[in-house]
């Protein structure tokens, strides 16, 4: 009898483990996923010195090609001196994607952040639930050469 006891715990224990350790690779590869949209992102701003057609083209693209998850955008909330651009004006409907730009009006001369915004999700079929994990990211400063109209 005494060994039957200890087989239940020992069993329990080990399928405890197992569901943890499995919770946690999922995890660090929806972190991994998003995190490297984001970046691919902010280095795209960068490249391009700043949120315009062609950054917007390669973006797309780049979300395509990650296979970054497709889902009906969140409204984007402004952040602390920034604000968010809208979906629709970014051209990218059908991702879950938020970037932001400062809100002051930007002069010739000054140096200003983009911050992008992603997110890790978690798909929890038994309860239908889902749990999205923003993960944000600014630019370098990027130094503006000229007002834009």
């Amino acid at each position: 009898m005494k060994e039957s006891v200890g087989f239940t715990f020992l069993f329990n224990f080990f399928a405890t483990f197992l569901i943890i350790l499995f919770f946690a690779l999922i995890s660090i590869m929806n972190y991994m996923k998003a995190y490297k949209v984001n970046s691919q992102i902010t280095a795209t701003i960068e490249k391009y010195e700043g949120y315009n057609s062609a950054a917007r083209d390669e973006i797309v693209s780049t979300l395509n090609s990650l296979g970054y998850r497709k889902s009906n955008p969140s409204g984007c909330k402004d952040r602390e001196g920034m604000t968010a651009l809208v979906n629709t004006e970014l051209g990218i409907n059908n991702y879950d994607v938020c970037i932001y730009r400062p809100k002051n009006k930007v002069k010739a001369g000054d140096n200003i952040k983009f911050g992008v915004t992603t997110y890790i999700y978690f798909d929890i079929p038994i309860i239908n639930s889902l749990v999205k994990i923003p993960v944000y990211t600014t630019t370098d400063s990027i130094y503006v050469f000229e007002e834009a109209d």
